[in-house]
């Protein structure tokens, strides 16, 4: 057994310790940190605190572990407990800012004589938060009928039926085309999905303002009744997007589903039913 004391003196002896005593050293609790290295700990605890010779003074910002003490120009410790501090999180409204108006209108060429001015009117009238437009038959983003749609407050993100190597000759209508128009205040961001076939659609996740919806706008051509593959591409697309909190699809898909017996009703029921979608219009819209 050797004292304090004792194990100090044997620094004296050798200029450096091997490693096996080091390590005694260590496991008897021994060891200490030298002076030099204690003083840098209690500078980085100890800071400067400046402050202002204005009349008025500047907040200053302390460690935890200091505070002033009645003579100001030294810093003590603090070992006692803080006051606790009340939180800065402050709960978020979401509530929506207005009620969400959906509109969807079968245009049939937007370049028709005053037909966009009347779009436009409609969507300012109703006061839309999105309106979906089918058979738009409009060439791209940038066609001045499809610009005219759009109010004052509103943008919107559109999808052109592609023209064939033989139609890109000709200067005929381009038919087909879906566009949706909504707040300019929401923010856009267009779905990537698969390419069906049998129907032309675009999807549009809108957010803003308490918002946060998918909004799907479908056209189906009506010159031939709805096939099965029509259902099973339907299928596939709600399946996609289903997992979205909110889904609006909106559009025209020619099935009178007016008449509850007709095969292309019952399988759209069908497929509605098992999505747990709701059919809100409930009216005939074919004029």
């Amino acid at each position: 057994m050797l004292s304090r004391d004792a194990i100090l003196d044997l620094r004296l002896v050798s200029g450096q310790l091997d490693t096996q005593v080091r390590r005694l050293v260590n496991n008897l609790g021994c060891s200490r940190r030298g002076c030099r290295a204690g003083r840098h700990v209690r500078m980085r605890t100890h800071r400067t605190v400046v402050e202002s010779e204005t009349s008025w003074k500047i907040p200053v910002v302390r460690t935890n572990s200091c505070f002033l003490s009645e003579d100001t120009s030294t810093l003590v410790l603090y070992r006692g407990r803080r006051q606790p501090r009340p939180s800065a999180l402050r709960p978020i409204n979401r509530r929506l800012a207005s009620p969400v108006k959906v509109g969807v209108f079968n245009a049939r060429s937007v370049s028709t004589a005053g037909k966009s001015q009347s779009i436009s009117t409609w969507i300012t009238d109703h006061n839309f938060t999105a309106a979906g437009l089918v058979e738009t038959w409009h060439d791209g983003p940038d066609s001045p009928a499809l610009v005219a749609c759009a109010p004052p407050g509103y943008a919107y993100v559109e999808r052109s039926r592609q023209r064939t190597d033989r139609q890109e000759q000709s200067t005929s209508s381009n038919h087909g085309g879906v566009c949706l128009l909504y707040r300019d205040y929401l923010h856009m961001r267009v779905v990537s999905t698969s390419h069906y076939q049998s129907f032309e659609h675009i999807a549009v996740f809108l957010h803003g303002s308490g918002l946060k919806c998918l909004f799907v706008v479908i056209y189906r051509p009506g010159s031939t009744p709805a096939s099965s593959a029509f259902f099973e591409e339907l299928a596939d697309l709600v399946e996609s997007v289903i997992s979205y909190s909110s889904v609006i699809i909106i559009g025209d898909i020619n099935i009178h589903l007016d008449l509850p017996n007709d095969p292309g009703t019952v399988s759209f029921s069908s497929l509605l039913s098992t999505s747990h979608l709701v059919q809100v219009v409930q009216s005939p819209s074919h004029v």
